[in-house]
């Protein structure tokens, strides 16, 4: 085969993973966001006879107490990007900026940042949410604030060495010859070049937040002011052949929402990082 059909085969399976990944990240979020459009009922409400497989009057059936899949579907998926979003967005805005930093100084300031980064980064975090859920409860603002204080340690060290990197470029030599601050190099011309490939950790990061919320809850943990896809999944354990949809839905939307942000995130990683890096 040749070495040019190969190249088209990649460019072909590149396109086609970004549309499916914004396809499948954007009916995710349309879903989320105008659900009530099309699951009007409230998630916590008995609406019908238990355990009805999907019809026209509810879409995807009912669940053990006679509640509409679909709305308690929209409402734990709503959840579920809630957390994903925040943590991912706080692990790159966290991480980004110790890494720039560290990268930027370098020296004893590189070294304390790096080793608490370490430090963070050897916590397991689905044991120390666990922790936080039994010392204050199972609160989704203390589920999130844990994931996000402990989901940048990584981003961060992959920041530094990309900013070690780029502070040693041509451009930033340049930028330093004509009198440049060392404040303005870091975030006019480091920065920028810098952040691609700390892009593709943010689809990492969402679907690991979406994991441990949706393990937590799986596991009864979660918290029961609302409704979450883990929560769904454990509930339809013992329906798994007598009411197959109360598990292959969440299951699904859980599936998909992961995988879309990941091919998305993963697309435009290679779309800000091109082969020549230059001043922006």
């Amino acid at each position: 085969m040749s070495e040019t059909l190969l190249n088209r085969r990649r460019r072909r399976w590149r396109l086609d993973a970004r549309a499916v990944g914004l396809v499948l990240t954007v009916a995710a979020i349309l879903i989320a966001a105008l659900g009530a459009l099309i699951a009007p009922f409230d998630p916590f409400d008995t609406v019908n006879t238990a355990l009805l497989a999907p019809s026209a009057d509810h879409l995807l059936g009912t669940d053990d107490l006679g509640r509409d899949l679909l709305s308690r579907l929209v409402a734990g998926l709503r959840v579920s990007l809630v957390v994903g979003l925040v943590v991912a967005l706080s692990s790159m805005v966290i991480g980004g900026f110790v890494g720039l930093v560290a990268g930027s100084l370098g020296g004893r300031a590189d070294d304390l940042l790096m080793r608490f980064a370490e430090l963070i980064q050897i916590l397991p975090r689905f044991f120390l949410a666990l922790l936080v859920v039994a010392l204050f409860g199972s609160s989704l603002v203390n589920l999130i604030v844990v994931l996000a204080l402990t989901s940048w340690a990584v981003t961060a060290r992959i920041m530094r060495s990309r900013v070690l990197v780029v502070k040693e470029l041509e451009f930033v030599e340049a930028s330093r010859a004509i009198g440049a601050g060392d404040l303005r190099i870091m975030v006019r011309s480091i920065a920028p070049n810098a952040l691609a490939p700390i892009v593709s950790l943010v689809g990492l990061q969402f679907g690991g937040a979406i994991l441990v919320e949706a393990g937590l809850s799986f596991l009864g943990l979660g918290d029961p002011n609302v409704v979450s896809l883990g929560q769904m999944l454990s509930r339809a354990q013992p329906f798994m052949r007598t009411a197959w949809w109360m598990a292959i839905f969440p299951g699904l939307a859980l599936a998909m929402t992961i995988l879309g942000v990941n091919l998305l995130a993963d697309s435009l990683n290679r779309f800000l990082d091109p082969r020549s890096i230059g001043p922006r």
